[in-house]
């Protein structure tokens, strides 16, 4: 199996004057092909998480990019068809999924739906390709996210301390749809809330009491956290940590 592993974040502020230009992912990190991988395999990111699943069946492991930048203004035109194509040639070089780590928030000069334009982009090349997508907590969750991809989740705390088990856990859902053991299924819609980002922190209130409920409320419909991960032969005292 050949598993196409990418990167591609940045938290858009379209009231921000500073435009994020190639020099703006340089500047915080952009790596592209073998240099990709060996940023973050071993990390307790969730391109790390995708590493150590690919491994694990021993499939042959692509990286094209990965590349983040500091929150500013809209991506540019250059970096942001710089970065998609680094992925969309490898797909039009023939994989069998993809896993990515995307923000949710990134908005170019293309278009103000940087991930849903991405992910429509790759579909338009392989119509049936399997793809497991990572989103931020803080993310703009669109429909064009939702209907062109295979699996997607967002991380579950603030800060974001969980993201090595969410890519765990969605890439494990996207080879196990693979192989036929479970059909995912997704359904989202807006509510009308308009939260402080100060006081969202997952430790905190009044978010402690709702996270920690629909913790108790999962664990009574499957496994719990520590089944989970030693399911997928990962215990918790093995997660990497980030270098």
């Amino acid at each position: 199996m050949r598993i196409l592993i990418a990167m591609m974040k940045h938290e858009t502020n379209t009231f921000s004057p500073i435009p994020a230009d190639l020099k703006r992912f340089e500047d915080w990190g952009i790596h592209f092909g073998d240099n990709a991988r060996a940023a973050y395999e071993g990390t307790a990111m969730p391109m790390g998480a995708y590493i150590e699943l690919a491994k694990s069946i021993n499939a042959e492991i692509v990286t094209p990019v990965a590349a983040e930048a500091m929150p500013s203004g809209p991506v540019t035109k250059e970096a942001y068809e710089v970065l998609c194509n680094a992925i969309l040639d490898e797909v039009r070089g023939g994989v069998d999924a993809a896993m990515l780590d995307l923000h949710g928030a990134m908005v170019s000069e293309v278009t103000p739906d940087g991930e849903g334009t991405l992910l429509e982009r790759i579909r338009e090349i392989d119509p049936d390709l399997p793809i497991a997508v990572t989103l931020d907590l803080h993310c703009n969750l669109t429909d064009k996210m939702m209907q062109n991809c295979t699996t997607l989740i967002g991380y579950k705390t603030y800060p974001h301390v969980d993201m090595y088990e969410v890519g765990m856990q969605i890439g494990q859902a996207l080879l196990d749809s693979m192989e036929g053991k479970i059909k995912p299924v997704m359904s989202w819609g807006n509510v009308p809330l308009l939260s402080q980002t100060l006081c969202q922190g997952t430790d905190d209130e009044p978010w402690r009491h709702w996270f920690g409920f629909a913790g108790r409320r999962k664990r009574k419909r499957g496994l719990s956290r520590q089944q989970h991960l030693a399911g997928l032969r990962l215990p918790i005292s093995s997660r990497p940590v980030i270098r």
